[in-house]
């Protein structure tokens, strides 16, 4: 089960920051030989009180949410 993602806000990310689709990360790891075997939309928890209720909602649906965690295995 894929569980929820955590980090301290006050580190920076690094690394390289690739912009996938749901859809488009799904197929690339299939093409690479992975089984999907779930994923889950995660909420952004930076954001403004307003938009914070939008997002969790939005993340419910792993194709609408921000950040996409996808458990795979080869």
């Amino acid at each position: 089960m894929v569980r929820k993602f955590r980090r301290n806000q006050r580190q920076l990310l690094g690394g390289r920051l690739r912009l996938y689709t749901h859809r488009a990360l799904k197929q690339l790891l299939e093409l690479h030989g992975f089984g999907v075997i779930a994923s889950k939309g995660i909420a952004y928890s930076n954001l403004p009180s307003v938009f914070k209720y939008l997002d969790r909602l939005a993340s419910k649906i792993p194709s609408l949410a921000q950040i996409i965690m996808i458990l795979a295995w080869k």
